[in-house]
């Protein structure tokens, strides 16, 4: 019988899930997440359809969830997340040999070797956060998760205000693959903070989980068969695709509108001050339920790709133009990711299976989130002739990535809208 987390336990320990969240911020905004990878890659000379396949190496591991997901509730969960983030730090050391790899033996090769060690460094963190997502139902409160998230995401942004800033600046001066490798290793020392954080937080022990993979297997499809959780898998799928799209965002900045290498990079931090408001976010999907909260964010995010489309191109206006939109991406992906969490864990996550449930949510999320940045890599490689202007529109190679945006988010809103009031409370 695992003991029960007292209320005042979890309180306690919102501390050290701030400090892991602050430290794993800047250790994924320095390393493999964001802009400054984006730009590592580019600088690599990688085409667009291989950095679309090492972004998708990310997501697609998300799909072991599914086959872990009882031996990590048996070996424990807490155990589980410091043994494999620790490892995934110890993995992404080797991406500061890809300059020698580079000069020795050439782009072929260095694409190949950063792709084998984002793909050992994914799997890490597939294991890591098939059992995170349990562990923080467990040691969250219901009554606060919604402000708990967005307080997080309000720590995180202004952490990665600081990141980038440092990182905007050391590119500046010198954009080369030594100023990438420096900015990889300070985030691989912070990283190390973040594991060693998580194991000041309570709870996640290991529990006593039916042996029968057969049972397993059946049990862990149950909730697709549930027609909320379904509507929801399917909505949060929608929004994950158009998410795989935006990470090629960095690049359109540079090549189409005009903008430096290092203004990209700063451009991060006008999408963090946009998540700086998040705890409105959180605050108005405790008061008045995840689903509205979640609509009312996927409307505004159709503007983003609207506005992209119109904004100057090499122009001294592009900078601040692209700065003012991706504040309000900022503003509307942290709204759409509080309030998405909100709703699946109040809702429609039951707390006794919960391990099951978010495998299934993970690997979903992870084989959409895959297939999106192969998607758009591909359709970027073979748009490259797409040039004019239909109006006030500019039409260029990644029109069509802005165009699939658009669909995503209204097939999201179409099947959040119809997800009805289930779970443990009427708020959704």
């Amino acid at each position: 019988m695992v003991e029960q987390l007292t209320y005042a336990q979890k309180i306690r320990s919102l501390r050290w899930n701030y400090a892991f969240a602050a430290a794993n911020t800047i250790f994924t905004t320095l390393t493999v997440f964001g802009n400054v990878f984006i730009l590592f890659l580019d600088k690599l000379g990688l085409p667009k359809s291989r950095i679309g396949f090492i972004l998708s190496l990310f997501p697609f591991c998300g799909v072991v969830a599914l086959f872990i997901a009882p031996h990590i509730a048996r070996f424990g969960l807490k155990r589980t997340l410091v043994i494999f983030w620790g490892a995934r730090k110890i993995v992404t050391c080797f991406l500061l040999l890809t300059p020698l790899v580079l000069f020795r033996y050439g782009a072929g090769s260095a694409f190949t070797f950063v792709a084998a060690v984002i793909l050992m460094f994914a799997i890490c963190r597939a294991v890591g956060e098939s059992a995170f997502y349990p562990w923080l139902q467990e040691v969250i409160p219901d009554d606060i998760r919604g402000r708990f998230f967005a307080t997080n995401s309000v720590v995180a942004n202004v952490i990665t205000i600081i990141s980038i800033g440092f990182a905007g600046y050391v590119i500046g001066r010198s954009d080369t693959l030594n100023s990438f490798m420096l900015l990889m290793a300070i985030g691989i020392f912070f990283g190390f903070i973040a594991v060693w954080s998580s194991t000041r937080i309570p709870g996640g022990a290991p529990q006593s989980v039916d042996s029968s993979e057969t049972r397993y297997f059946r049990d862990i499809i149950d909730p697709a068969r549930d027609p909320n959780f379904l509507r929801y898998l399917l909505g949060i799928g929608a929004i994950a695709f158009t998410v795989g799209i935006a990470a090629f965002f960095p690049l359109y900045f540079a090549h189409e509108v005009g903008i430096s290498s290092a203004n990209v990079v700063l451009l991060s931090i006008a999408a963090s001050l946009g998540g700086v408001i998040s705890y409105v976010w959180g605050w108005a999907a405790d008061k008045y339920g995840g689903k509205r909260a979640l609509l009312f964010c996927l409307r505004l995010s159709l503007m983003v790709p609207i506005f992209l489309m119109l904004m100057p191109r090499h122009s001294e206006w592009s900078f601040l133009a692209a700065s003012a939109i991706m504040f309000g991406s900022g503003a509307f992906t942290t709204g759409n990711t509080t309030a998405s969490l909100q709703i699946m864990y109040v809702n429609l996550v039951p707390a006794d299976n919960s391990t099951r449930y978010m495998a299934l949510y993970y690997a979903w999320s992870g084989l959409i989130g895959g297939l999106s940045p192969i998607l758009a890599g591909f359709i970027l490689e073979h748009a490259k002739h797409i040039s004019g202007r239909i109006g006030i529109l500019t039409l260029d190679s990644y029109t069509p990535l802005l165009v699939l945006i658009i669909l995503g988010t209204l097939a999201a809103i179409l099947l959040v809208r119809s997800i009805g009031k289930t779970g443990r409370t009427d708020t959704v």
